[in-house]
C-alpha cells in the first residue's frame, strides 16, 4: 500500500495545453497498470480534443467542466465521473468562474493521448 499526499506531488505542465497536472498513482508507487493525473483548469483552460486508446475515468471533485465526449456534451458538476471508452474523441473546458479540480484515471501504465484537430 502506499499513502500519496497529492501536494507534495511535483506539479508538471502537460505538452499541448500546458494545464498543471501531478501524478498520483503510477509505477513509482507500486502501480502495475494504473495511473492517476490530478489536473486543475483555471477559469478559461481547457484540454483539446483528443482520444486513447485505453478506458478512462474523468472524476471532477471541484468546480465543473464543459466536456465533448463522442456527439455528445456534458457539464460535468463537482462529485461526478465520466467514463470514456476507448477511441471516443473527447475534450473539457472550464468555463465557470472558478478553479476546476478533476482526477483523471487511467488503465494503462504509459497514458498515450492521441491529440485530433480541434477548433475553439
Amino acid at each position: 500500500m502506499a499513502h500519496i499526499e497529492h501536494e507534495r506531488q511535483p506539479a508538471w505542465r502537460t505538452k499541448r495545453s500546458s494545464l498543471q497536472t501531478r501524478t498520483i498513482v503510477s509505477r513509482d508507487c507500486g502501480a502495475r497498470s494504473l495511473v492517476v493525473w490530478e489536473q486543475r483548469l483555471q477559469p478559461g483552460e481547457r484540454i483539446p480534443l483528443h482520444y486513447h486508446e485505453f478506458e478512462e475515468t474523468l472524476t471532477v471533485l471541484e468546480g465543473e467542466l464543459t466536456v465533448d465526449i463522442g456527439d455528445r456534451q456534458v457539464l460535468a458538476r463537482a462529485r461526478s465521473t465520466l467514463f470514456v471508452a476507448p477511441g471516443v474523441a473527447h475534450k473539457l473546458h472550464n468555463r465557470g468562474s472558478v478553479p476546476a479540480l478533476l482526477l483523471a484515471h487511467f488503465i494503462n501504465a504509459e497514458p498515450t493521448i492521441v491529440a485530433l484537430p480541434d477548433r475553439e
